[in-house]
């Protein structure tokens, strides 16, 4: 409900002001933008019990949004999930452009994470890697970000989300990414780091952190195999590294990201998590580049564009007393893309997962391991 008054009540504003400012600026643009995932999923669940996944239809996103420009250099973004029957924010900031570069202010995402960073229309895969559980997504936050030839940086300020709201004090961190290019052209090599720290305040309440993640499949029931459960923490600090490849039809990733959180009581832990991927345009198409990650595929034949991939991802949620499971998966991924903005994927996604409590309670405690593995699909379009 307080989402759906913070949506309602925001919209309203931006459209007044939207309204009111329309005469008095000619620079005043709205491009509307949207997207549509719709995925369907189907389970062999090995030693689970039969309801820790279940077949079925997911409306993974459906985003209704637009964005534009305001006044002179000033521009904005605001884009909300309507998925799920609630009402979600995405993107929702205020943007200066400047020679040098570009301030952000609002929500938007944190700089950490090429495959996190990398926009949900443009994955090679359905879902993210495993690895990507360490990272924040969108937070509440200033941040400044800058690009040149062969490098880009960006820093960022940051609190909790928006429908995140602490029940003490809000915490308070900072990010920051670089990204190089020792070879950028008919080949790109793309060299990554990003480190973020974030402190909670004593007031706030006990168990603030908490890392889980699914099986890179998300029409399960909300089903995780691994999961640290809450964890009391007076900060997190969060490191990163990242490769990309790209090679006409060819491009290859791999990030390691690992987190290290300094508890209230008990000693500090360490998790980690890794993975490395590979795609190959069959019909010969190249992929963009931009320092966030890759970018999409445009068929340039009537009858499309056709993409294999693959991919190992590995997280290690356990540390001294927290049994969060040990997760790895192996993905063949098969796109077509019918335009740049419409496209059909499938996955085959090989999952194992060891000493997990998570696992435990879902098997009733009669499993340790499990191997299950999940045919993916899904139609995606976007505008």
């Amino acid at each position: 409900m307080k989402a759906v008054r913070y949506t309602v009540s925001t919209s309203l504003i931006l459209g007044l002001g939207i309204a009111i400012s329309a005469p008095a600026s000619a620079d005043l643009t709205f491009d509307p933008r949207g997207r549509l995932h719709l995925d369907a999923a189907f389970h062999d669940t090995d030693n689970l019990e039969d309801e820790a996944f279940q077949d079925g239809f997911l409306v993974r996103r459906a985003r209704l949004g637009g964005s534009g420009s305001l006044i002179g250099n000033w521009g904005y973004q605001l884009e909300f999930d309507f998925s799920g029957g609630s009402i979600s924010y995405n993107d929702l900031k205020v943007t200066y452009d400047t020679d040098a570069g570009t301030w952000q202010f609002g929500q938007f995402k944190v700089p950490q994470g090429m495959e996190q960073l990398t926009s949900s229309n443009r994955m090679t895969f359905i879902e993210r890697a495993s690895s990507q559980v360490f990272t924040d997504s969108r937070r509440i936050g200033l941040g400044y970000g800058q690009s040149g030839d062969n490098y880009h940086f960006s820093v960022m300020g940051y609190s909790h989300s928006i429908e995140g709201d602490p029940d003490g004090d809000a915490p308070l961190g900072m990010a920051g990414r670089v990204t190089f290019n020792p070879i950028r052209g008919d080949q790109t090599i793309h060299l990554g780091a990003s480190l973020s720290h974030e402190a909670f305040s004593s007031n706030a309440r006990e168990g603030s952190v908490r890392f889980r993640d699914r099986p890179e499949s998300r029409p399960t029931e909300g089903t995780r195999l691994i999961d640290t459960s809450s964890l009391d923490a007076r900060s997190t600090t969060k490191a990163g590294l990242e490769f990309g490849f790209l090679s006409g039809p060819f491009h290859a990733s791999a990030e390691y990201l690992q987190a290290e959180v300094d508890r209230d009581s008990g000693s500090d832990l360490t998790f980690n998590g890794w993975h490395v991927q590979a795609g190959y345009v069959l019909t010969g198409e190249t992929r963009g580049y931009r320092p966030t990650g890759f970018r999409t595929i445009d068929p340039q034949r009537p009858s499309g564009a056709w993409e294999i991939a693959a991919r190992y991802s590995s997280v290690d949620l356990g540390d001294a007393d927290i049994l969060g499971g040990e997760q790895n998966n192996f993905t063949l991924g098969l796109n077509y893309y019918v335009s740049s903005n419409l496209r059909f994927m499938a996955n085959y996604v090989m999952v194992d997962v060891k000493d997990s409590d998570a696992v435990d309670s879902l098997s009733n405690g009669a499993f340790r391991d499990d191997s299950p593995n999940i045919f993916l699909a899904r139609m995606q379009y976007n505008f």
